[in-house]
């Protein structure tokens, strides 16, 4: 029976340095705390190690037209304690339907795309170590969808004590924008002069563009 319960905590033990050094090494999907996903404090809580701060999602106007690249950058703040490292993850989803909205391409260094679910998540890959510092960013290009909607971004930030699953903080925030197409321009014509013969180039035209 000794043997079997020293066993059992073997397991227990390898099974958490596992889960550790997987989940700070790349995010998980579905943990963007977006409708429908969970949230990193599923896995990572406890006292919160007497750290705070925020997360930050940069890069974008309140309007966006579909086909435009946005360069948008994710910062992990700290504002209160000394956390060792830090992650997160962000999935953007339209407001009708929580359905993915737009393309994640062109991630920087430490980061990764992740598809799960019909759903695109963009996090930290591996965990970035906060070296003193007050903050870790990420960057990754961004296109709006082909839609008339509001689009969501949900964001979720670890800022972790480098130990374990336990003792680390997680802050969270939301931005929304809305998708406008753009509009065609209305061409009209108007003080046409035909060409006075046919093969000449002496014709004339004014166009308003409304």
């Amino acid at each position: 029976m000794l043997f079997k319960s020293k066993l059992h905590l073997v397991s227990a033990l390898t099974i958490a340095v596992l889960l550790f050094l997987s989940f700070s090494g790349n995010h998980p999907a579905g943990n963007s705390g977006a409708p429908g996903d969970g949230i990193c404090s599923n896995c990572h809580g406890g006292s919160g190690g007497g750290f705070d701060g925020s997360i930050d999602i940069s890069g974008l106007p309140s309007v966006v037209e579909p086909g435009t690249v946005y360069n948008i950058t994710m910062t992990l703040n700290v504002s209160q304690g000394s956390p060792i490292r830090g992650g997160f993850q962000v999935v953007s989803l339209l407001d009708a339907n929580d359905n993915q909205a737009g393309d994640w391409f062109n991630n920087g260094g430490g980061s990764s795309l992740i598809v799960s679910g019909g759903r695109e998540y963009f996090g930290h890959s591996p965990a970035q170590n906060f070296g003193g510092g007050s903050s870790i960013s990420w960057t990754c290009d961004w296109v709006p969808p082909s839609v008339s909607d509001d689009v969501t971004f949900y964001a979720a930030g670890n800022l972790a004590n480098g130990s374990g699953s336990s003792g680390d903080k997680i802050v969270t925030n939301t931005l929304t924008v809305t998708v406008e197409p753009a509009v065609p321009l209305d061409i009209t014509f108007s003080n046409v002069q035909d060409v006075s013969c046919f093969g000449e180039e002496d014709g004339s035209a004014l166009a308003s563009a409304s």
